[in-house]
């Protein structure tokens, strides 16, 4: 997709995309053969008799009501909409579907919902939690922008929608000389964030595998990064791994080199057992001791046990276990110290 279509649409979302927090109460009801949803008037008055305040009509997206269906407890709704054409295309069972939506209405009526609301043609593009923190893609893509300049995007692979933006970066870093076929000879970021509740905002790097002596060269993800768009800190944490994305980006070539020296290792596994030295040795806080445990126990099919298997160890925890900013924030900047000294002493 053309870098020229892709920052119109992020422009055109920053400027029209606003928010509402609503009880289900609030609402009257879902005309789901005209794609319209009915709220009530905020604060109705009355005047001799009548209603003086008219309800407010949206329209709403399939995916939006999808994700409406999910908030009010009919689970797999968001699914079976998504991929039924009978519920896409033709919208065939209104009647049914909002007598759901009643029924499960009455039963969470204190409930509050956000809605994301796309101002400019007065749509609803998404249904979330009260607790949703948006990050808007602008916010997201020109830090990397100006960091990488726009001549880095990859217009093959990027891509946005009304769910998701995509953005893959060329290569920032190659090697030329002294490869042999399965070293990584490049790499570069990629990111991703939904600004109406579809995916995590996320970023990370992937590495251009040479496959051929003919030079043909293959992606694969190194490092993966992603933040759930709930509780407040989500931009904060996101900005703080993408400098951190930026800072590999200065090793350069070094940090190639380390990734195939690495790569050449047997794949001594990193078990739970060695957790207690690695917190000691890197000075992470003892609190950590178990919930590091458990997480390695979990996901330790492919750690080794080198730098790069400790950074997504503790990153891994940082990222999903930790609940307070400012310790996962530390956490993961320890990660990144790890690896730059794998990097420094390799």
């Amino acid at each position: 997709m053309k870098l020229e279509s892709i920052l119109e649409e992020v422009d055109y979302r920053r400027d029209n995309l606003g928010m509402e927090v609503i009880k289900l109460s609030d609402i009257d009801r879902v005309e789901v053969n005209e794609h319209t949803f009915i709220r009530k008037a905020p604060n109705p008055m009355y005047r001799a008799g009548e209603l003086f305040q008219e309800n407010i009509e949206y329209m709403i997206d399939v995916d939006a009501t999808g994700q409406l269906l999910e908030r009010l407890g009919i689970r797999g709704a968001y699914r079976n909409i998504s991929n039924n054409p009978t519920f896409r295309d033709h919208w065939e069972t209104p009647m049914f579907l909002n007598t759901m939506i009643q029924f499960a209405k009455r039963a969470r009526l204190d409930k509050k919902i956000k809605l994301i609301i796309n101002n400019d043609v007065e749509e609803i593009v998404g249904v979330v939690g009260p607790k949703y923190e948006q990050t808007r893609h602008a916010d997201v893509i020109y830090q990397a922008i100006d960091h990488f300049g726009t001549s880095a995007i990859d217009e093959r692979t990027s891509y946005i929608n009304n769910k998701v933006m995509h953005v893959s970066f060329e290569p920032v870093v190659q090697r030329d000389t002294d490869v042999k076929v399965g070293d990584a000879i490049g790499f570069g970021p990629t990111i991703i964030n939904s600004d109406n509740g579809h995916s995590k905002v996320g970023v990370g790097l992937f590495l251009m595998i040479l496959r051929c002596t003919n030079g043909m060269v293959m992606p694969k993800k190194f490092l993966d990064y992603g933040v759930a768009h709930r509780g407040e800190g989500v931009q904060r944490k996101f900005d703080t791994f993408l400098g951190e994305i930026f800072q590999m980006d200065t090793l350069g070539v070094k940090f190639i080199d380390y990734v195939n020296q690495i790569a050449d290792r047997p794949p001594i596994l990193l078990g739970p057992e060695e957790m207690p030295n690695i917190i000691k040795r890197y000075n992470i806080p003892q609190k950590h001791n178990d919930g590091l445990i458990e997480w390695t126990s979990l996901d330790n099919d492919d750690l080794p046990l080198n730098t790069y298997g400790i950074f997504n160890a503790i990153n891994g925890y940082a990222t999903h276990k930790v609940q307070d900013e400012e310790e996962s924030i530390s956490l993961m900047q320890a990660a990144f110290n790890i690896l730059q000294i794998g990097v420094d002493y390799m």
